[in-house]
């Protein structure tokens, strides 16, 4: 247990836990130190131990030192095993933010089809002015490749399911549910969450779909918020507090003096105080950006706590953040078998290509340039997307 997560305790219940502890602690040292100069033969026959040790009688006497401070260390620890099971575990925060409600949020969205193994179902998107939306709305589908390949894992492995991390509006995420298997679906966009789970209702996936309102990054409990490209929701990004105040000011709207929509905050820094150049991005250009509602950061390692299966496929499209969402998986990717891992290469800058590279490298995954597993890739590859693939 971390100091952060002993801090975290409400203030007067970890005075009490404090006194608790101290003076159990206390108790025992003064009878130890009492049994071990003076000759005294204890009968312990019909003593019982509490605090979390195995209720037995105990038929000897205690005579040595030696054997009353053994005696007395089990009995600490059997206190300490208590308070903590009791105390501590319980104050444990839950930091997922799972979505489970609208509440006041009264607006109806557009709603358009979505092809899936069970054919044509709901799904609520932005309109025909969003890329994916209107692709959609037109179209009834969005990488349909990737969503079918994922369906035809699913159809020889009835224990594989889903983790669609950064699910917009939920097309990998409905196309899982739709097979029947279970997702956890991460987003840091209110405004796509809400509409996925108006889709998860709608299609009474409620009991499959998991929905987490938060950014993934590499430091718990940070204020990010999302950059949401015009015309592009599913090219929004996340950034922290600190990187919107030093880039964009107290603007809720902004354009970037780039015109692209490759990483375009993929090399800004984070630091409050750093002495790289902001001017530039506060420049007009021909992206014009609005900022999300503000929402919590969470590790990887934390979804954990509302994962429920052993395997899974991992979907990650988190425009070129996957680098500081892997920095806090290492406890996920030890629990959870994940077969396949789907994820963008192009918008994750190139200071972090190795970073990336090295944790999947080491972990026994090897990357392909399509989701058939046709190509494999050198190590050293250039892609626009990698599907890495665990071959043990």
């Amino acid at each position: 247990m971390g100091l952060s997560n002993l801090f975290s305790i409400p203030r007067t219940r970890f005075l009490r836990f404090i006194l608790y502890v101290g003076s159990y602690l206390v108790l025992f040292i003064i009878i130890s130190i009492t049994l071990a100069n003076i000759s005294i033969k204890w009968d312990f026959s019909n003593l019982k131990l509490k605090f979390g040790l195995e209720s037995k009688k105990l038929n000897h006497s205690i005579e040595n030192s030696k054997e009353i401070l053994s005696f007395s260390i089990q009995i600490i620890k059997g206190i300490l095993s208590v308070i903590y099971n009791n105390i501590i575990s319980s104050n444990k925060r839950k930091v997922c933010n799972v979505f489970t409600s609208l509440q006041n949020d009264t607006e109806i969205p557009e709603q358009g089809s979505l092809s899936t193994s069970k054919g044509l179902i709901p799904i609520y998107v932005f309109g025909h002015g969003d890329l994916v939306s209107g692709h959609i709305l037109r179209s009834h589908n969005w990488e349909g490749d990737k969503s079918n390949h994922i369906n035809h894992l699913f159809s020889h492995d009835k224990d594989l399911h889903l983790i669609d991390l950064g699910s917009s509006l939920g097309v990998f995420t409905l196309n899982a549910a739709a097979y029947g298997r279970q997702v956890v679906a991460v987003d840091a966009n209110y405004e796509n969450v809400k509409r996925l789970f108006r889709s998860v209702v709608a299609n009474n996936f409620s009991h499959l779909v998991t929905i987490v309102h938060n950014s993934i990054y590499d430091s718990r409990g940070m204020q990010t918020r999302v950059a949401v490209p015009d015309g592009n929701v599913g090219g929004a990004a996340v950034i922290t507090e600190n990187m919107k105040e030093k880039y964009f000011g107290k603007n809720q709207r902004f354009s970037l003096a780039g015109g692209s929509y490759d990483r375009p905050f993929g090399d800004l820094d984070d630091t409050p105080n750093s002495t790289e150049n902001a001017n530039a991005y506060r420049h007009g250009g021909p992206i014009g950006y609005h900022m999300s509602v503000p929402v919590k950061s969470i590790l990887f390692d934390d979804l954990l706590q509302v994962i429920k299966f052993k395997k899974c496929v991992l979907k990650m499209d988190i425009e070129g953040s996957e680098y500081k969402a892997l920095r806090s998986a290492s406890r996920l990717f030890a629990t959870i078998y994940v077969k396949l891992v789907i994820m963008e290469w192009f918008r994750l800058h190139p200071r972090y290509h190795d970073e990336v590279r090295e944790f999947f490298v080491k972990r026994n995954y090897t990357p392909y340039s399509d989701i058939g597993l046709s190509n494999k890739l050198p190590i050293n590859f250039g892609a626009s997307e990698v599907f890495w693939h665990r071959e043990a």
